[in-house]
């Protein structure tokens, strides 16, 4: 595993460089942008991918099983060019929003403030970061949950474009849910940065 090697180097070197230069800002600052940054290019992008091939699966496993494939991946559309930007423009402005909301450990200690006033411990403080978690997954998911429900009424249920519509839609409610998980891990990681470094 090369990633955790490379990433505590890639740590080591910028923090070096840091007080060589002088910049201000902490070790503990840097690694927060450091786990933003790999948040928002690697996890998120690889969230989006497993979280669709699971909300596929779940929803088709019982036709999977009839047929016998008890591994039902998300089946393979051809997508145009402007159905490639969207998506594109997708994963970059949620890539950016991941660096700006868990880069910056002031955001993380608002959320954690923010917090701790709604909980009476550690254990409701987990409770109520669950919570906040699905509230913002249902503010998000339920603009592309209704999207999808007028464009697929619509269509009638043996239209090949439905089809391929469902699986278009798979893929931005699985972009939503995957995003929301991926913001969470940074709040969690900045919060381990915060209270260890």
């Amino acid at each position: 595993m090369l990633a955790v090697p490379l990433g505590l180097g890639v740590w080591i070197g910028l923090t070096l460089l840091s007080d060589y230069w002088n910049w201000a800002t902490s070790a503990g600052q840097i690694f927060a942008w450091e786990m933003a940054f790999f948040l928002a290019v690697l996890i998120w992008p690889l969230s989006v991918r497993s979280i669709s091939r699971q909300f596929w699966h779940q929803k088709h496993r019982f036709a999977a099983v009839t047929l016998g494939n008890r591994n039902e991946s998300t089946p393979r559309i051809r997508l145009t060019i402007g159905q490639r930007l969207v998506r594109l423009v997708v994963l970059l402005l949620g890539g950016v929003l991941l660096l700006l909301l868990v880069g910056p450990q002031e955001i993380t200690v608002g959320m954690l403030q923010g917090l701790k006033f709604v909980s009476f411990g550690s254990a409701s403080l987990w409770s109520a970061l669950k919570i906040a978690g699905y509230l913002v997954m249902a503010i998000l998911l339920v603009p592309v949950l209704l999207i999808s429900d007028r464009m697929l009424r619509k269509l009638p249920a043996g239209n090949p474009r439905r089809h391929q519509l469902e699986i278009r839609l798979n893929w931005y409610t699985a972009a939503t849910a995957g995003w929301v998980v991926s913001l969470l891990l940074g709040f969690i990681f900045s919060w381990l940065i915060l209270s260890t470094l």
